[in-house]
């Protein structure tokens, strides 16, 4: 009647050999389920990789329908590929290096040509005491002088600009003439070459000084830019001469300007002139050298062409008297008088 602990009883052979085979054994449970791991992560891959084509497959007829987007996205790839590998990144910083040493070469260049130096003497030294040019002119240079062309010079100094320039030529009108064209700076929009805009905006006498300062605003093509200038001209009408430079109270796109007209009687013609310009110019630096150069020597140029043909046209249509322009009614044939007749006597 005492009860049987559990621990006694023993099952039989044949029932504890078909309890073994229904029971795994520990390595066999571990390798069965990362057999089952394994498929499963098969099976998630699977599914993934459908997921991706069909979402694929969805994208594609959008970017069939825009294929210039799609075209410049694979350029910007391209482009950003380029730029990560390491010869788009040497090529990046050899462009960096050669700007930086550009920029620096200019900047030693802007403190060389910032200023020029003023201009003196009557043509810059070209043109003598007597305004002839004999002793500094070739005697092939005053037969072409006498011929009625303009003679180019140049003149190089150590510490100027390398534009500074001189033009000379002859002209058929007298002196007084030939500086009231030259004054009058509001006719040479549009009649001196380049010339878009010219406005007196100051004008006023020196009595005591006798001169007169005339200051402009003009407007000058220069091929790959349109330059403001404001000039401050000086008139010297005992010199028969006008300096001009930059208004110092404006900011124009030169650097630096210093001009001179003179004029001068011709040595041997009547109501003639030689007359004289000289420039030099300080242009911005990222302008080659030789483009200032060929500036100076066309402004002189063109500023004789329009001078010239002003002075003889206003010569010619308002006549000379004493070597000034006149205007045409101040020019006019004395009134006739009709013949006096005898007074008739009177009859007593």
């Amino acid at each position: 009647g005492l009860p049987v602990p559990v621990r006694a009883i023993r099952l039989p052979t044949r029932l504890r050999a078909a309890d073994s085979l229904s029971r795994p054994s520990s390595l066999e449970a571990t390798r069965g389920w990362d057999r089952r791991s394994a498929r499963e992560r098969v099976r998630s891959d699977q599914q993934a990789a459908e997921l991706s084509e069909h979402r694929t497959e969805r994208a594609m007829p959008a970017a069939k329908n825009d294929d210039e987007d799609s075209q410049c996205d694979a350029a910007c790839r391209y482009v950003k590929r380029a730029a990560s590998t390491s010869l788009g990144k040497a090529i990046v910083a050899a462009c960096v290096v050669a700007a930086a040493a550009k920029i620096k070469g200019l900047g030693g260049k802007i403190e060389e040509r910032k200023s020029v130096r003023p201009i003196t003497k009557p043509g810059d030294g070209w043109a003598g005491k007597d305004g002839t040019g004999k002793g500094q002119l070739s005697s092939s240079q005053l037969e072409s002088l006498d011929a009625g062309k303009r003679v180019l010079l140049s003149r190089r100094l150590g510490s100027d600009s390398g534009g500074r320039g001189t033009a000379v030529c002859d002209m058929a009108a007298p002196p007084a003439t030939v500086l009231k064209c030259i004054t009058n700076f509001d006719r040479y929009a549009g009649r001196l070459s380049q010339c878009s805009y010219s406005k007196v905006y100051e004008r006023k006498k020196n009595v005591v000084a006798r001169t007169e300062t005339i200051k402009a605003h003009v407007k000058l093509a220069g091929g790959v830019k349109t330059f403001n200038c404001y000039y401050d001209h000086t008139f010297l009408p005992q010199k028969n001469m006008v300096t001009w430079t930059l208004d110092p109270d404006k900011k124009s796109d030169f650097l630096d300007v210093q001009g001179q007209w003179c004029v001068f009687k011709h040595p041997t013609r009547k109501n003639w002139s030689r007359v004289w310009y000289s420039a030099d110019v300080a242009l911005p630096p990222w302008l080659p050298r030789i483009v200032v150069v060929q500036l100076c020597k066309t402004s002189g140029t063109k500023a004789l062409s329009f001078c010239k043909k002003e002075a003889e046209a206003s010569a010619k249509s308002w006549g000379v008297r004493g070597g000034g322009a006149l205007g045409p009614s101040l020019k006019r044939p004395a009134a006739r008088l009709a013949p006096l007749r005898p007074a008739r006597r009177l009859k007593r």
